[in-house]
Parts: structure tokens; C-alpha cells; sequence
């Protein structure tokens, strides 16, 4: 009899050692999904902030590149307006001439007038 109230003693105690690392491993199993959970939670969110960050970063290139293409449009407008004032410049300088030259004609104008009305009365 105390044979088999030690083999049901052993076997007590194996059955509680087995219930136990049972649970144990039901408990870690948990806790193990639930890291995981967590794990694929955080990469949701790292994801999701990659990929504003990437949306922000195109829409930022595209209005960078809109704005290169301005800058060259108005490096062209310019060197435009810069040849045109050079013309403009260049036409002034032609009518101040123009002026003083026409401002020589006049004070020749009345001696020749002069000559002309004698070279008439001989």
C-alpha cells in the first residue's frame, strides 16, 4: 500500500508538473503573440510614416521642379528685356545725336537763308 500511495504520489506530482509547464507555456505562447501583435502594430505605423513622408518628399520635388522651371523661364524673360534695353539704349543715344544735329541745322538754317536772299537782290 505504501508503494502505491508513493506511485500516486509521483504521479500527482507529474500530473501538477505537467498542468503547470502547460499553462506556462500557454502564458508564454500568449505572451509571445501578443509582442508580436504589438511588433506588427509598431511596423503599421512605421509604414504609414514612410509613406507620408515619401508622399511629402514627391510633392516636394515636383513643386522644387516647378519652381527650376520658372526660374529658367525667367532667366530667358530676362536676358530678353536685358537685349531690348541695350536696342532701347542704343536708339536713344541715335535721337540725341539726331537732336544736337538738328540743333546745328537751325543755327545754319538762317545765315544760309542770309546768303541766299543776297546771292537773290546781286
Amino acid at each position: 500500500m505504501r508503494k502505491q500511495i508513493q506511485g500516486l504520489s509521483v504521479l500527482l506530482v507529474a500530473s501538477v508538473c505537467a498542468l503547470t509547464s502547460a499553462s506556462y507555456a500557454a502564458t508564454t505562447l500568449d505572451d509571445i503573440y501578443q509582442v508580436a501583435e504589438q511588433m506588427n502594430v509598431a511596423a503599421k505605423r512605421s509604414q504609414s510614416k514612410i509613406d507620408a513622408l515619401t508622399e511629402e518628399t514627391r510633392l516636394l520635388l515636383n513643386e522644387y521642379k516647378t519652381v527650376l522651371k520658372e526660374i529658367e523661364g525667367l532667366r530667358v524673360y530676362n536676358r530678353q528685356l536685358e537685349k531690348q534695353i541695350a536696342s532701347q539704349e542704343e536708339e536713344m543715344a541715335q535721337l540725341t545725336t539726331s537732336i544736337d544735329e538738328v540743333t546745328v541745322i537751325e543755327r545754319q538754317i538762317t545765315p544760309l537763308m542770309i546768303r541766299m536772299i543776297d546771292g537773290v537782290e546781286q
